[in-house]
Order: C-alpha cells, then structure tokens, then sequence
C-alpha cells in the first residue's frame, strides 16, 4: 500500500461515524510499512504514563495523528508506573527523550498535590518535554511546559455514566471504556499538533448546504438558511487567528448577495482573506487559492457537505485536513499553546492585504502603489515583550531567512546577554498593522550578521533594507570595518538567495550550500524614501 493510500484509508476511517479501536489497531500495523513519510509531515515523540489500563489508546493517537500530518513515534510506560518512570533517571522514558508526555491518572493514584507537583517538577527538569496532565477528580494549575486538560469536562462531553467506570472497570483496570479512545486521542492531538509546529492556518469553507442552507442559485439568496452554529464557530476562529477563505460551485453574484445582505448571515465579506467562487473542480481551486494567499496547502483545512467533494480533495491533496462541515466543531488542527498578537491577528492581516492586492490592481506602477501604501516602520530591540514573537520568527520564518537557524526563547535572552543585538521590525500601512514581522540578530563582538529574516508578506516594499541599515548603522558606531553575512541555502529560501548582493555586500567564499559575505562599512544603505523609519530606544530584558 502506498503511503497516499494509507492516507485516503485513515482519512475515511476518522470520517466514519462507527470505527472502533479494532479498525484503528489493524490500520496502525500499515503505519511503518507504507514507505516514507511526505515532506509537509512533522516528527514527534509522545510517552504515555498512565496510572490506568489505556492498551490501544497510543496507537489510535498514532493513526488519527496521520490525519494532522504528523509522524508520531509512541512510548507506553508499564501499567500503573508514572512515578519509578519519572523518578529513574535510567528508566525508558527517558531513554525515549520524548517531546511531548501524556499523564492519565486520578487524583487519588498520587500521594497528595505534593506528590503530583514533585513528579511534574522531576520530568521538566529531565526532559525537554511539553507536559499534558489528564487528571480525573482534582484539579491543577498549568505553568510552563505543564498543560491541563479538562478532563472532568470531557467526560461530560462524551458521557461519564457510559465511559467512565463502566464494565470494563473490572477487566484489566480499563477505567475509560475502549469506545472513547478515538474521541480522546484526537482531543490530545492538539497538544501535539501544537508540539510539533503544524497546526493549520487557513479553513476554506463550501457554501450551499455548509455556510448555511439551501442553494443560493436555486432557491434563491433570501430563502436560504444561515448555518448561524457553524458561522458562530468559524467567528470564534477568525479571533483566534485563522484565515477564513471561501471554495464554492456558485454563481458570485448569487453567494455575494448571500454574504453581503442576508440579514441573518454573522460572516461578512471581510471575513474572508480569499475565495473561488465559480464552477471549477474543489482541488484546482485550493491549488490557486494557496497561490494567491502564499500558504501552502499542507495549512489548509477544508469543509464541504458533499462527500464527492471531500473524496475529490482528499486523493488528490492529502496534506488537506477534509471534513463535514459538522466535524469541524472537534477539529483540534489549529490549536497554539500560546498566541502571539501576530496570531490572534491573522485573519484580520489576510483580509488588509486582499485589499493591498485590490490596491496594486487599481495603481499598477509599482513605485507609486508603494508609496499610497503610506509605510510607517518601527525598528525595536527585543525585550520581554516581544521574545516571543522573536523565536516564533526563527521558527516559521522559511522563504526570505537567511540562514534558517531556529532560535528558542532561552537561547535569544543568552545572546542578548552576551552582547548581541537584535532588532525587531514592525510594519504599518493605510490598511492596517502587519505586526513584527522582521528580524535581526547581530553578534556585534564578531561584527557577524548570523540571521535575517522577514515574512514574506511584506517582501520586496523596502522595508528589509530599512532593517538591514539598522544594523549596518549599528556597525558604523564602533570599530569593526567590515559585517560578515551568510546565506544558507535550503529547499524553501530561494527568495533571499540574492538579497545580500543587491544590498551592497560583496561574495567572498561560497560552496555547495552556503555563501560568505563581507559588507564595507565606509559604504551607506539607502533606505527607500517612500518608508517611513523610526527607531527605538534599547529595553532591558
């Protein structure tokens, strides 16, 4: 079987209304033997201790974890050993080193809150590990690296006097009935979605019989019915930060009639970064939806009532999360531990720059389109309030990165600490906030430019050059003659392979994948004129 088979028979098995544990344990033995993993998947290690019989639950986590493009290598500790696994430091937990540990347990299997916090403590200081506590009949605070999930809440969900203590109870200590393992291992997916970097941005949503009900072409755009549950929801993710976008078979005239004056309809027009609206197949259209957003289509989720649509996405773009409209209300794929102002901002950004787009259509000289921009730049230090958004930058910044070096939060305080400066960059224009979107970091003791990156969202407007003047302008105060630089090539940042010699810089050795550059410091960066720079002041960490 080939992998993108394994693929369409995992995707149509989450999609089933009556899989078992059974169906998901004979689908986990085709896992490793289906070949290769493709390149949008993310590796991650998950270890399960739990005080309780859970046999099948890591391999339906697994399984349903191919869903969100993740390959997922488990570690089961012995039944009913959460403390000897933390507290030897030669057990297999460690020898796992996973990235993410999942403790299902009661509150009366420990010794008191005392024991618990121990054990906790004991496992972040050993591993690098984001911990997950799944605890029935007590309560916890989350801290860093230490997340709660609700669990008293999702018994109510699913069911406590069916699922929880049941006739299993008495079979092997199975606490949690079998049937509810895919229901958790998917809402402890979120974790790991989140882990491992590869959640999804983009939710692309059907019309007819999806956004709300009826066919706008036939039955008319008044007589429809708003799916005003699904849309309230969709609203909820939209604040959140993922972009709402639109694929529909639909005449524009008649689905706009809809979204702009149903007087029922809660999202608008402005909801939405993007859209094809026309009568071309469901998967062409995603391909140029990705186009036009520059996302690609492993960010993308996809919801459509009409399963020949669903099953057309799903053969011939398996990176796309597809499901029913009335799937996506337990959909974990867009789950973020933290959220950056970036983040909650998102949807809104991908809107401000459809209307940037509108704005070069209408104004098509490029000099000009850049100056009714209006760009207003801020160049800060990094500090506390924005460190966060600095790392993030190392982490996901792929396309205009110069080197690609992924920094955590820890390690850009040490370089701040030793010296290094680094810089921010924030943009603004007359549609909206960009947010930080740049930056720089600077080994001033070396006069080494180790890494430069910019979104891609404001690429080629100038305002990489006002960034990279900060820095130079930054050189020129002390006594180094010369900023050395490297571009580092990947398969992803051909974008900023030739920015380093447009901007000045001069090649001085280059191999298979990397180039050196030297900047003469007696030479000065114009910044362009139509950019509007303002720096700020240093901030203490």
């Amino acid at each position: 079987m080939s992998f993108r088979d394994l693929q369409m028979k995992i995707g149509e098995l989450i999609s089933s209304r009556t899989a078992t544990v059974a169906d998901y344990l004979k689908i986990s033995k085709e896992i490793v033997p289906a070949g290769e993993f493709p390149f949008y998947f993310r590796q991650i290690k998950a270890a399960f201790l739990s005080s309780y019989t859970i046999q099948g639950l890591p391999e339906v986590f697994q399984v349903r974890g191919v869903f969100h493009n993740l390959k997922i290598s488990t570690y089961t500790a012995p039944y009913a050993q959460i403390s000897q696994e933390i507290l030897n430091q030669a057990s297999e937990l460690y020898k796992f080193n996973p990235d993410i540990v999942y403790i299902l347990a009661e509150q009366k299997d420990f010794l008191g809150d005392g024991h618990l916090a121990q054990l906790v403590e004991t496992l972040k200081e050993k591993t690098e590990a984001e911990v997950i506590l799944v605890l029935a009949g007590g309560e916890n605070r989350g801290r860093e690296r230490l997340h709660i999930f609700d669990f008293e809440s999702f018994l109510d969900k699913i069911g406590r006097a069916g699922n929880w203590y049941t006739k299993f109870k008495d079979l092997g200590d199975l606490r949690l009935a079998p049937q509810a393992f895919p229901v958790l291992a998917e809402s402890l997916l979120a974790y790991a979605v989140a882990s491992a970097g590869n959640n999804k941005k983009c939710l692309v949503v059907d019309l007819d019989n999806t956004l709300w009900t009826g066919v706008a072409g036939e039955d008319g755009p008044r007589k429809v019915v708003p799916n005003q549950k699904l849309q309230e929801h969709l609203l909820g993710l939209y604040k959140r930060g993922v972009v709402l976008a639109i694929n529909s078979k639909n005449n524009p005239e008649d689905a706009f009639e809809v979204i702009d004056n149903h007087p029922e309809m809660i999202l608008r027009r402005d909801h939405f970064a993007a859209w094809r609206i026309n009568w071309n197949n469901k998967d062409s259209n995603l391909i140029e939806l990705s186009e036009e957003m520059s996302l690609g289509t492993a960010s993308f989720a996809f919801i459509d009532d009409d399963p020949l649509n669903l099953g057309l996405v799903r053969s011939n773009l398996p990176e796309v999360a597809v499901m029913h409209p009335d799937s996506v209300f337990d959909y974990v794929g867009f789950h973020s531990f933290n959220l950056t102002r970036e983040d909650v901002r998102r949807g809104e950004m991908y809107v401000e720059e459809r209307r940037r787009k509108e704005l070069k259509q209408a104004v098509p000289d490029q000099e000009d389109f850049l100056r009714k921009l209006n760009m207003e730049v801020s160049i800060s230090p990094v500090s506390d309030s924005n460190l966060g958004r600095a790392s993030q930058l190392t982490q996901k910044t792929n396309q205009f990165n110069l080197t690609t070096r992924r920094y955590s939060e820890s390690e850009i305080r040490k370089f701040l600490e030793t010296g290094w400066k680094i810089w921010s960059l924030q943009v603004k224009d007359v549609f909206g906030d960009y947010g930080i979107v740049g930056l720089a970091m600077f080994d001033s003791a070396k006069g080494h430019l180790d890494n430069f990156m910019l979104s891609c969202r404001v690429l080629g407007r100038g305002v990489e050059t006002a960034l990279l003047a900060q820095v130079l302008t930054e050189a020129q105060k002390s006594d180094l003659k010369v900023v050395s630089a490297e571009f580092i090539r990947t398969k992803k940042n051909l974008p900023a392979e030739t920015f380093l010699a447009q901007s000045g810089f001069e090649l001085v050795g280059k191999d298979a994948t990397r180039e050196s550059y030297e900047y003469d410091l007696s030479k000065k960066c114009i910044v362009p004129n139509y950019v509007r720079v303002t720096v700020s002041e240093s901030e203490d960490l």
